[in-house]
């Protein structure tokens, strides 16, 4: 019976997924802010954003946090935590392991799909490491990584997403893929390497790039997030 149930929970899962069209991605600065600020004690190491283009645009956002040293061993790894979130625009080959969802579990026990609060959720044990993923809305898969503390201290650190803020993101159509687009870099702790990169995909010109970016509200959006 419980097999049946999951595969049918699947069934619906995974058509919703499929059915969605791709939209431009959201700017670097836009997932930063809705990422977790630390907690005490926790200090940042990396905090950077990239929207790039492959197949489709993608943005990714990642911060790191080290925490203070358990213990008295001074050799010792301090705890760490990685965060990270990426917007496909619902494009299918930025979902990864939630395209196809299904719950299921490792014979070991060390992988585990599972839907938590109806949100598709992987949850995945090497080591000391845990990591723990979510895809929100059918667009946003968060994940968050750490090397102590296991499932507890990884489910504290996602609950200080802002899904809400991330559920805002606009939803802006793209009718045909641009000649070329900029990989734009944000770094918040070394704001002297954040930068736009123009990026051609054909012969297109510089001013073209900006045309079409406009048109396509890229631009727009870019300042807006800065604000």
């Amino acid at each position: 019976m419980r097999i049946v149930l999951f595969t049918a929970l699947a069934i619906l899962i995974a058509p919703v997924v499929a059915e969605q069209k791709p939209v431009l991605t959201a700017h670097p600065e836009f997932l930063l802010n809705a990422m977790p600020k630390g907690k005490p004690g926790w200090k940042a190491k990396v905090s950077r954003g990239e929207f790039s283009v492959g197949s489709w645009f993608m943005t990714t956002a990642r911060r790191r946090f080290e925490g203070p040293l358990l213990g008295e061993d001074a050799n010792a790894q301090p705890p760490f935590v990685d965060l990270e979130v990426v917007d496909g625009g619902f494009h299918p080959e930025t979902l990864g392991d939630f395209l196809d969802f299904k719950p299921d579990e490792s014979a070991d026990g060390t992988l585990r799909r599972i839907l938590d609060g109806g949100r598709p959720t992987v949850l995945s044990k090497r080591g000391e490491d845990f990591e723990l993923s979510i895809l929100h809305d059918k667009r946003f898969v968060l994940r968050v990584r750490v090397n102590q503390g296991g499932e507890d201290l990884a489910r504290e650190w996602m609950k200080m997403f802002d899904l809400a803020a991330l559920s805002s993101a606009k939803k802006k159509k793209v009718k045909s893929f641009p000649q070329s687009v900029p990989t734009i870099l944000v770094d918040q702790l070394n704001p002297q390497k954040s930068q736009n990169i123009a990026s051609t995909t054909s012969d297109g010109s510089i001013a073209d790039l900006y045309k079409e970016l406009d048109e396509l509200g890229l631009l727009d959006e870019a300042e807006e997030a800065q604000e």
